[in-house]
């Protein structure tokens, strides 16, 4: 095979018509002129050095294109999950730290309300309240508010001096009674953000797994195939697909509608009427 098309080749190239159309010498005889630039003649000099000119800026500029062009769908839909991520994750820490805090409040007012509600009335009466202002420095309002809007800093430092942390608190700190309140209190700050970032790398890796599997699907993995892709058979395989299942669904879709106005022309030429 190769060696035929070898023969074809020089035989082409020994040929008249090759000289009368493509000849080196005729080129570089023409004068770099208006009229040769005019002329149809195929070994006009100067009209040649303009075509390779523009081709060498399209080719040039669409290296350029290649170079600063946007990313491929699965890079795009890869950026809009990052977006999703910074734009919505973050708030988990948030919130975490949020609840936490106000599950703390909750449980220091409890135990505080448990120890200086001696008839286990569910309120804080006069004698109570004097004993609880006495001791801690708190009123009976500051046990009564909602989880979410009680002073932690006193909640806690009142419980610490009557030595009744509940277990919500040293289950977190460990030896907490051996640091001071203000440490404790930035300790506990510090376990409720180490909770929140743990919450917020769990969501994250749960909702990239859910999306890799889809950034992987052939739809967003197309792209414009290189030329080295002509060498391999998959590139000819998936266009052959292609090109079959385009084909068999127009014909499909024409055959249908073909089909149609051969057996109900009535349909097609009928006056749909006023309006």
């Amino acid at each position: 095979m190769g060696a035929r098309a070898a023969r074809l080749t020089r035989r082409f190239w020994n040929s008249d018509f090759r000289k009368r159309r493509i000849s080196w010498t005729r080129f570089r005889e023409k004068r770099l002129t208006r009229r040769g630039f005019l002329s149809f003649d195929r070994n006009a000099r100067l009209r040649t050095y303009v075509y390779l000119a523009i081709g060498a800026g399209y080719f040039l500029s669409h290296r350029a294109w290649l170079a600063t062009r946007p990313g491929s769908v699965q890079s795009l839909v890869r950026i809009a999950c990052f977006a999703i991520e910074e734009a919505s994750l973050p708030r988990a820490v948030y919130y975490v730290m949020r609840y936490e805090r106000a599950m703390q409040v909750c449980a220091l007012r409890d135990a505080l309300a448990a120890r200086y509600d001696a008839n286990d009335d569910g309120r804080i009466g006069p004698p109570e309240a004097r004993a609880l202002t006495a001791e801690t420095g708190l009123a009976p309002r500051d046990l009564m508010v909602s989880c979410t809007e009680g002073d932690l800093g006193k909640l806690l430092a009142a419980s610490y001096r009557r030595h009744i942390l509940p277990n919500r608190i040293t289950r977190e700190v460990k030896d907490a009674y051996e640091l001071p309140p203000a440490a404790l209190a930035r300790a506990l700050r510090r376990a409720n953000y180490r909770k929140g970032l743990a919450e917020y790398e769990g969501q994250r890796a749960a909702m990239w797994a859910e999306a890799d599997p889809y950034l992987t699907t052939p739809y967003l993995t197309t792209r414009y195939a290189e030329p080295g892709d002509y060498l391999k058979w998959e590139t000819w395989r998936r266009g052959g697909e292609r090109f079959y299942f385009t084909g068999k669904y127009l014909l499909i879709y024409v055959r249908f509608y073909v089909v149609h106005w051969l057996t109900h022309p009535g349909e097609t030429y009928s006056d749909p009427g006023p309006g």
